[in-house]
């Protein structure tokens, strides 16, 4: 962790969507940290893989706190066999429940929200529904662009956000990116050839750079955005 002393790694009490806990872990770094990150997951994609561990571990080293949300939405079948809509309300009420749950430590004055893939999902309903967190920075990685709601979000956003995705991913559609490096705050970057969890089939050795690539982009985007 270099200099970073940490201070404590706890899991908090969030009660989110119908009431239900929201497991989570929580690394308070030290007692000064002004700056907050959230991760929110994937499906079935974990925030102890690839694509949000190390940005999780950049994100502590520079001495922030940081929420790792572990919903774990794909272990449950009473999430599975909901309707979209009701889906979408599930995901708001845990991300947004996870957001609150942090500020009653500290009102930090920066905050930085993850997305990876209905992580995004996550993220955008945190930007449009808890007015504290309106102009936070964001990181959408392999994020959802077939949802309308996510997509002008991203689109839209008051905070610099920073986009990543590959050519290979279902997701990734070049008229979509296209709107999206012309907005105003919003960054992307494109991996030739990565699918959905930033990864070249067969090429173990091009994935790893690719994790290499994405880490060092941002580190730039964070110190660009003074978050």
């Amino acid at each position: 962790m270099g200099n970073i002393r940490m201070e404590s790694i706890t899991h908090m009490d969030i009660p989110g969507y119908l009431q239900e806990p929201v497991p989570n872990t929580f690394w308070r770094v030290n007692p000064d940290a002004d700056s907050l990150a959230i991760l929110y997951p994937g499906y079935a994609y974990s925030a102890e893989m690839p694509v949000l561990y190390y940005p999780g571990r950049l994100f502590l080293n520079q001495g922030m706190d940081l929420l790792r949300v572990e919903y774990a939405y794909n272990r449950r079948g009473d999430f599975r066999h909901q309707p979209d809509e009701e889906q979408s309300r599930w995901i708001a009420a845990d991300a947004i429940a996870s957001l609150q749950a942090a500020l009653l430590f500290r009102r930090y004055s920066r905050i930085l929200l993850t997305g990876k893939s209905i992580g995004t999902r996550a993220v955008a309903s945190v930007l449009t529904g808890e007015p504290l967190a309106a102009r936070a920075a964001c990181l959408w990685l392999t994020p959802v662009l077939n949802d309308p709601a996510t997509f002008q979000c991203m689109k839209k956003t008051l905070g610099p956000s920073l986009a990543v995705i590959g050519t290979a991913d279902p997701f990734y559609q070049p008229a979509l990116i296209a709107e999206l490096e012309q907005a105003e705050n919003c960054q992307v970057m494109v991996v030739d050839g990565a699918d959905h969890s930033l990864e070249i089939k067969d090429d173990l050795q091009g994935s790893l750079r690719i994790m290499e690539k994405m880490v060092e982009r941002i580190a730039v985007f964070l110190q660009a955005s003074r978050v």
